[in-house]
């Protein structure tokens, strides 16, 4: 077909010489459309046609031009028939390969989708997981700070009876030197000023109980590691005094701020002193020393503050220092693991650490958290 198209367009343009350009062109468009072999065809066809209907009728006898210019338009139609059909092939390779990538572009992207969704599913069932936790977690560490305060009840209460009875005692006092004729007025004035005293040291003690045994959880605020050790050796001062322990504190004053929830670091450090005493219980009265102190320190390359509470108890043997933070292990008869193991996750919170190390003679508590300005915006 593409020879024959060739044909009528060199009988319609005879006048013009060029019949050798449109056969060409005729085999390029049969290389295109078909191929190798039907270029090849279109070669002879071209030729012959050439040679039958437009050089033949003119042949003068010599046949060396003649022969001269089929070779050279074959030689130049062969080659175009090669070219062409080998960029027509580049061609069709590369719309396959276009085609097989797009198909694995499809492969791909809906794969992708489906990871996605998986990774989303699973993102939120471990958040809903990771929040199932720190419910969890909240909860056993109200029952840790309950099952502390318990181990002190009766020194707290012995502790709130102490300015109760002052109070009475003062307020009796008072309703006796009024009911005199002549009574001294700075006497009733001390003496209500005694009641006043007493009345606020209880409320403190309240308040702090209160503080422990709140389930709720408060906001983080930058505050004194000094305050919460005065809070703790106030609520364990009792306790220590039945248990003929001596606490003594070695807190510098120019520690860094930290951030952190005042109830839960006092829960840490009530769980360190009551393990402390207990770990003491079997040794002489002279040596229930029980020594908390701090110093100034460098957490991840920022300010901080280490706060250490050292017994002089009986220490830890290897295989318990290693399970020493795991849950529901106790060293203790009655224990329920899980005041150190609550206490680590609370210090992991505030970006700190705690550990534990035997100190020749006895064990040594320590955590460090870091000062306010190196945990910004952390709550």
């Amino acid at each position: 077909m593409s020879v024959g198209l060739a044909l009528a367009a060199a009988l319609v343009l005879q006048a013009f010489d060029l019949e050798g350009f449109l056969f060409v062109i005729g085999v390029a468009v049969a290389v295109w459309l078909g191929g190798r072999g039907p270029g090849l065809l279109a070669v002879v066809l071209s030729i012959l046609v050439l040679h039958f209907v437009f050089i033949a009728p003119l042949d003068t006898g010599s046949i060396l031009p003649t022969s001269a210019y089929f070779v050279v338009f074959s030689v130049l139609a062969v080659l175009i028939t090669l070219l062409s059909e080998a960029r027509h092939r580049a061609e069709r390779s590369l719309l396959k390969a276009r085609d097989v990538l797009e198909v694995a572009v499809q492969e791909r992207t809906a794969e992708l989708r489906r990871t996605n969704s998986e990774l989303r599913n699973a993102a939120a069932e471990r958040k809903l997981a990771e929040d199932g936790l720190r419910r969890t977690e909240a909860a056993l560490a109200h029952v840790t700070r309950v099952t502390t305060l318990g181990e002190v009840t009766a020194s707290l209460a012995h502790e709130v009876k102490q300015p109760l009875a002052a109070i009475a005692n003062n307020a009796n006092a008072s309703l006796g030197l009024l009911a005199s004729a002549h009574y001294d007025r700075d006497e009733v004035r001390n003496a209500l000023a005694d009641i006043v005293s007493d009345a606020e040291r209880a409320n403190a003690i309240i308040e702090r109980v209160r503080g422990l045994a709140r389930r709720s959880s408060p906001a983080k605020a930058p505050l004194q590691l000094v305050d919460v050790v005065a809070d703790v050796v106030a609520l364990a001062a009792s306790e220590s005094a039945a248990r003929q322990v001596r606490i003594r504190t070695e807190i510098p004053t120019d520690l860094p701020r930290v951030t952190g929830h005042r109830v839960q670091l006092q829960q840490v450090l009530l769980n360190l002193v009551v393990n402390g005493m207990d770990a003491m219980g079997d040794v002489d009265a002279p040596r229930r020393v029980l020594e908390i102190r701090a110093r100034r320190d460098m957490h991840h390359g920022a300010p901080a503050a280490t706060v250490s509470v050292q017994d002089h108890g009986v220490g830890l043997r290897d295989e318990q220092a290693a399970r020493l933070f795991e849950a529901f292990y106790t060293t203790k008869p009655h224990g329920m693991g899980m005041g150190l193991a609550i206490s680590r996750s609370i210090i992991d919170a505030h970006g700190g650490s705690l550990w534990a190390e035997n100190n020749g003679s006895g064990t040594t508590f320590s955590f460090t958290l870091p000062g306010a300005s190196a945990v910004p915006g952390r709550d």
